[in-house]
């Protein structure tokens, strides 16, 4: 049989199965079937007398629709009176910057210079130049390589390699995304992929937002870059990516960490070519965890060690792991002797030293006769600081080591040791409020601080 005759005996065939179909149709209409409670007739009808096909369409139609899961981070804001207003969702060129960022990530020592000049030219959209000469041949390619792939997805345009010169030139897009990928995108996604793939492998990452902007409670709004629920932790991961400037961003950092209550560790401010030595520096400072683009899986993997999983009671947890996570390890042998120089220097100035002025001349005149270190007097400070002591010329309790003192509560030794045991406790408390409810934890707390509780 020919093509042509198979077709029309397959459309002969349809239209006689219809005739019959509108001829049961009619037939059901006149002389409903008489069918027993719970059996079917056999025929493909239902207890009803309706075709069975016609009551599953009917019963998909009336479902009720399947109420969405709501997203844990979304509901981890609500629990504490915060909106989440809005946040990035995916898109279709997602891909495409997101294989660009990646190139960009882990080539960046090649590529450095490259993306330099691109940012400084993306205001006016010009020609950048640059000259390739004293390059490895590994970073050439990495640079050359690197400009196809934003040329072919139209970052770039009048792309241009001279051999002789080793000199690249080319003329940056200037729209929207494309100024936002090289004025710092890329490195945000690179970031969020590698973490992202982090947290899946360790079988660990329950969801994400990304670019989240919220409303806190007394209407201050707020936007965050990264946010991962996991797991293991009741509170989120929280993430920002700088590629520039990023000192008068810390302020708000710190206030937000402090209002969302997440542990300093878990609040990590990755810092372009930010120096390895200036982040455990500016951590302590800050009590925020501070990386570099070389560093930050290794701060995000830290993040995790040894912290207690949400499901996990509290009993195992331990006082000088959570003060020592809280930047407030309480040195019982030497916080006397650190008491006492830091109120010499309060009592001995002729104008009022900010807490960062004061730790530096305490640190300056440590000697190796001491048994004091650096960080030793950082992490006493930091109690004296979180223990409402200290108070700045408005009579305000200062909560910033740059803010000068005015005021303190007491001059007395005594009194500035039970403040900083009392911000251990509160610290400890605020970390696991059923603690102190356990009898051995008491002691235990006792024995890492030094002193008595006094306080319930």
């Amino acid at each position: 049989m020919d093509s042509y005759n198979l077709q029309t005996q397959i459309l002969k065939e349809i239209l006689e199965e219809l005739k019959q179909i509108k001829s049961d149709i009619k037939e059901i209409k006149t002389n409903p079937p008489a069918l027993q409670q719970g059996k079917s007739s056999g025929n493909g009808f239902s207890r009803s007398g309706e075709p069975a096909f016609i009551k599953r369409l009917k019963y998909q139609e009336t479902a009720e629709p399947e109420t969405p899961r709501e997203d844990p981070l979304v509901k981890w804001f609500k629990s504490r009176n915060i909106t989440v207003k809005s946040y990035a969702m995916q898109e279709a060129t997602d891909r495409l910057f997101d294989q660009l960022a990646v190139f960009a990530g882990e080539r960046y020592a090649s590529i450095k210079d490259l993306l330099s000049r691109i940012k400084s030219n993306l205001s006016t959209g010009d020609t950048f130049r640059l000259n390739m000469e004293d390059y490895s041949s590994q970073s050439l390619s990495d640079c050359t390589n690197f400009c196809i792939r934003l040329q072919e997805a139209t970052f770039i345009h009048s792309y241009e390699y001279d051999r002789k010169s080793r000199t690249i030139s080319a003329c940056p897009q200037r729209m929207g995304k494309v100024i936002n990928f090289f004025s710092g995108g890329w490195f945000e996604r690179y970031t969020f992929l590698k973490i992202h793939k982090m947290l899946n492998q360790k079988g660990i990452l329950e969801s994400f937002l990304k670019n989240v902007q919220v409303t806190f409670h007394d209407g201050k709004e707020a936007e965050m870059d990264l946010l991962f629920s996991t797991k293991k932790l009741a509170h989120p991961l929280w993430i920002e990516c700088k590629t520039g400037e990023y000192s008068e961003h810390v302020k708000k950092y710190v206030e937000y960490r402090k209002i969302l209550s997440i542990p300093p560790e878990n609040s990590i401010l990755i810092v372009l070519d930010l120096p390895d030595f200036r982040t455990d520096e500016l951590g302590y400072l800050h009590r925020l965890t501070f990386a570099n683009q070389n560093s930050f899986l290794d701060k995000v993997a830290q993040s995790f060690a040894g912290e207690t999983p949400a499901n996990i009671p509290s009993a195992t947890k331990n006082a000088g792991n959570i003060l020592k996570k809280a930047g407030l390890r309480p040195h019982p042998e030497q916080r006397k002797e650190v008491i006492k120089r830091f109120l010499e220097r309060l009592k001995g100035t002729t104008r009022p030293l900010a807490l960062m002025e004061i730790k530096q001349q305490i640190s300056d005149a440590l000697s190796e006769d001491d048994e004091i270190s650096k960080s030793m007097v950082q992490d006493i400070l930091n109690a004296i600081m979180e223990s409402g002591y200290l108070m700045d010329e408005d009579k305000m309790v200062i909560s910033s080591w740059n803010v000068p003192i005015y005021f303190a509560l007491s001059l007395k030794p005594e009194f500035v040791e039970q403040k900083c045991v009392e911000a251990y406790f509160n610290a400890v408390n605020k970390s696991d409020k059923t603690f102190f409810s356990r009898q051995e934890n008491r002691r235990e707390f006792e024995e890492t601080v030094g002193a008595k509780i006094t306080k319930e």
